[in-house]
């Protein structure tokens, strides 16, 4: 269960640099509902033992999120969203949440037994045994893109399912579709790619992308993969 209220304090995560960055912070705040940051050195945050609870879960975060890393790599997702951030200037969170059921999709005939296997965490025990083993993968494809228009609708709408539905500060597109050749000329270079499970080139590139700028699944359903 997704609680709304939880979402209501989540903004992305933005840095702010400049000789009068810390100026500008409360307009940053304020489309989120905030007036001020938590500051962590404030005296009221160490008075009420705060600090040591972020400092934990940051600790937490930061050990997990190394453990992953250290232990797989990255690929087709990481690499459109690099680009889509460095060319359209998007959040990072925000594109992977996007891209993550295209990556998905597109790489799912060259694991279909793992990507199969992650239905179980997705939608818990009764979905998975009642799903036929050659349709787990495509449903767990179905439950993360399910997860997102979750999203989407607890955070009114903030959390976006497309990437036509990214806005900028000043509430313009921030992903036009012209734009796309840009993402995937820039994503030609991104690292990243050499460790997905498939082949990209720019034209897989450009078809992924319209796909997620539109919201619709890669694959029609008829074509069985």
């Amino acid at each position: 269960m997704i609680d709304p209220a939880y979402f209501e304090f989540s903004c992305q995560v933005q840095l702010v640099a400049g000789d009068r960055a810390l100026e500008g912070i409360p307009a940053l705040l304020a489309p989120h509902g905030g007036r001020r940051p938590m500051v962590l050195t404030d005296a009221g945050v160490k008075s009420a033992g705060l600090l040591e609870i972020l400092l934990s879960a940051l600790a937490l975060a930061a050990t997990l999120a190394g453990m992953a890393f250290s232990n797989s790599m990255v690929g087709m997702v990481h690499c459109l969203g690099h680009s889509v951030g460095g060319v359209c200037g998007v959040a990072h969170g925000t594109c992977m949440g996007i891209l993550l059921p295209y990556g998905m999709e597109y790489n799912r005939h060259k694991a279909p037994q793992i990507m199969g296997d992650l239905l179980l965490p997705l939608a818990g025990p009764e979905i998975f045994t009642t799903t036929a083993p050659k349709n787990r993968a495509q449903e767990a494809v179905a439950q993360v893109r399910a997860l997102n228009q979750a999203l989407h609708q607890a955070t009114q709408g903030r959390h976006p399912v497309r990437f036509k539905d990214c806005l900028g500060p000043d509430g313009s597109p921030a992903v036009p579709r012209e734009s796309i050749p840009a993402i995937a000329d820039t994503a030609l270079g991104d690292g990243s790619l050499m460790y997905n499970p498939e082949d990209m080139d720019r034209t897989d590139f450009i078809t992924v992308l319209e796909a997620a700028w539109e919201g619709r699944p890669l694959f029609a359903k008829e074509n069985g993969i």
